[in-house]
């Protein structure tokens, strides 16, 4: 069945996906801290954020009571990645996530869930203030919206590295010269 989701995974758009057990993800409390510095314009404004995320302790814990997950990455040129036209490529890695998790939920994970990457405020809500966190009402994009890996303390570098993918930080710096691709990498837990 595992070997379903990851089909789906890749039919749903993926470049790649890998079952892993849950013993090969790396929960840190600092890598939260790099959401504050420099301080990303998401950081306290959104519900999927820090700090209001899970709490890397918290992720600890419920990564503890899984065994599997399933991991996908999204491949986009680093000339997009570098410009407000990456937006729509984290969008596609939110819709495959929350596509993903609800396959996976129908095919008896039940309690699958997904992270994504990157925050959903600067993908679906850029211009507009959560609504979740301002004043608890409903989310605008319910059925889409997730926490980044990274902002519940998951330390995507090394658990790419782990698996043998290639991934290199992209940031304005990065000449796409030397480094044509970038990956989105996001998470699904499965049991």
């Amino acid at each position: 069945m595992k070997n379903k989701i990851r089909q789906q995974a890749i039919d749903l758009g993926a470049d790649d996906a890998a079952i892993i057990p849950t013993g090969m993800i790396s929960v840190e409390d600092q890598i939260v801290e790099f959401c504050k510095a420099p301080l990303c314009e998401s950081y306290g404004n959104c519900a999927h954020c820090p700090p209001h995320a899970i709490s890397p302790a918290r992720m600890r814990q419920k990564l503890a009571s899984y065994r599997q997950g399933l991991v996908f990455k999204v491949h986009a040129p680093t000339a997009i990645l570098q410009t407000e036209e990456q937006f729509p490529v984290f969008r596609k890695v939110f819709e495959i996530t929350a596509a993903l998790e609800r396959y996976a939920r129908s095919v008896g994970f039940e309690r699958a869930v997904g992270l994504a990457a990157g925050s959903c405020k600067s993908v679906f809500c850029k211009k507009v203030s959560c609504l979740l966190l301002e004043s608890g009402t409903d989310c605008r994009f319910p059925s889409l919206a997730r926490p980044s890996m990274e902002a519940t303390g998951i330390h995507v570098f090394k658990l790419i590295q782990d698996l043998g993918w290639e991934i290199h930080r992209i940031n304005q710096a990065t000449d796409p010269g030397q480094v044509h691709t970038g990956s989105i990498v996001a998470l699904l837990i499965l049991e």
